[in-house]
């Protein structure tokens, strides 16, 4: 039986005594005791995830040397291990939407705050009635989709 020594490339950095990383013409390769076992493209932010993840649950390397030798946060790390191994390969990948709570102004809905606006009903007030943020009837006076009757309590 032939034993193998781990060779690396030169640029080659060593997350354990057999694992290495190293990029070359926009690819990130692993290696393990020199050979390739995963590659992704450079700027692949979830392949990176999936593979780092994989590599520490699997025991080919230690989470703690990851974040000193990659200089990636030991928090960031531990919830993408998390999700890794609750979700699976599926929640490193599923696309997270932009969360937001701001609701579409148009139709009858626009008219209908309009009018209460007209009426001199405050902002919040509508938002009770209509089951919305008041930030949101604020942004749509601001973009100008909506007219905010002017106060005249001091005689302007």
């Amino acid at each position: 039986m032939q034993l193998l020594l781990p060779i690396f490339p030169t640029n080659t950095i060593l997350l354990s005594p057999s694992l290495g990383i190293f990029e070359q013409d926009g690819l990130v390769y692993y290696l393990h005791s020199g050979a390739p076992i995963f590659s992704h493209p450079k700027g692949d932010i979830q392949s990176f995830r999936y593979i780092i993840c994989n590599l520490i649950d699997t025991g080919r390397c230690q989470a703690t040397h990851v974040c000193a030798v990659l200089k990636i946060s030991r928090d960031t790390l531990y919830r993408y291990l998390k999700i890794y191994r609750t979700q699976g390969s599926e929640g490193i990948f599923a696309s997270k939407g932009k969360v937001t709570r701001n609701q579409k102004m148009h139709g009858q809905r626009l008219i209908r705050i309009q009018q209460m606006l007209d009426k001199g009903m405050s902002n919040s007030a509508i938002a009770k009635i209509e089951d919305m943020s008041e930030g949101t009837i604020r942004y749509n006076i601001g973009e100008g989709k909506l007219k905010k009757k002017p106060d005249r309590k001091f005689g302007r």
